[in-house]
């Protein structure tokens, strides 16, 4: 999980090292839409809020959209009342925990 420069980091990790992750949660984040195919394995749920001004929605978007290419199972969420700010509701995301555990490294 990762938050904004944080959420970068973790689209960053998953296509560098895939096989070290059994999950990824970025949370406003973006990065290399290309690259981002080489984690076609991992399991991914991406939050991101429409109103976030920090880091724009659409980086998000074009992630999950590249690696849904590769891997349907992609999840995203967008909050459309939520700038920035968006782990609180994130976090708050009743399937988030159980989605995270049911997950495993291939």
């Amino acid at each position: 999980m990762g938050q904004s420069l944080g959420g970068f980091g973790i689209w960053h990790l998953i296509w560098k090292h895939p096989d070290l992750f059994a999950a990824a949660v970025p949370l406003c984040g973006g990065g290399n839409s290309q690259r981002v195919l080489s984690a076609r394995h991992v399991p991914v749920w991406a939050f991101h809020g429409a109103k976030d001004a920090t880091v724009l929605a659409s980086r998000s978007r074009e992630m999950v959209d590249a690696l849904r290419t590769v891997n349907p199972a992609v999840r995203y969420t967008e909050y459309p009342d939520v700038g920035h700010a968006v782990w609180t509701r994130a976090f708050a995301e009743p399937d988030l925990q159980d989605w995270m555990f049911a997950q495993r490294r291939r």
